[in-house]
């Protein structure tokens, strides 16, 4: 944009003044018919001079270094939410799964069974076929999320600690008659 001498003593359009009001160059009440070399003036005037407050330097890093030290305790806090919200939906796949598998049986009759795959993080739903005397495949193959890294979620064949009233020894599949 080129300012010639003569735009310092034409009024302002008013685009232009509500474009200054915007970046606060100069404030809602100044009159309708101001000048660009008024702006200009207003904008000389307002500027910001040494004495003026703000910030310093130092105040701005001890902010950055707070904000630092806020975000290093939310991030592991942040990562801990993310793996159980995981969790919780692995959970909640797996329930689908071998409710779905419950109720097919019971409605159509045969059997159905939920196979775990341990050593490569899978399941499957599966239908028995009287002919062939096997199970067939009821739908995708079903794997844990790979998620978050290193987050742990893993089917285990055998558990360290479990209830006492319940079995020890660990079956690769639930079946549904």
């Amino acid at each position: 944009m080129t300012i010639r001498k003569s735009d310092f003593h034409a009024p302002l359009p008013f685009f232009e003044k509500a474009f200054f009001i915007k970046l606060g160059l100069i404030h809602k009440g100044s009159p309708a018919d101001m000048t660009m070399g008024e702006v200009f003036l207003m904008m000389k005037h307002n500027a910001r001079r040494p004495g003026d407050p703000g910030f310093s330097l130092v105040e701005i890093l001890i902010v950055f270094a707070m904000a630092a030290i806020l975000s290093a305790f939310a991030v592991p806090t942040l990562s801990n939410a993310m793996r159980d919200m995981q969790l919780l939906a692995e959970t909640r796949n797996i329930s689908s799964t071998l409710n779905n598998a419950r109720v097919k049986a019971a409605s159509l009759m045969n059997r159905y069974r939920v196979s775990f795959d341990l050593d490569n993080n899978q399941w499957r739903l599966e239908k028995f076929n009287d002919s062939t005397n096997s199970y067939d495949l009821q739908q995708d193959v079903n794997e844990l999320s790979r998620g978050l890294a290193g987050s742990g979620i893993t089917f285990k064949a055998k558990s360290d600690t479990h209830p006492g009233s319940f079995p020890s020894a660990s079956s690769s599949a639930v079946t549904f008659n």
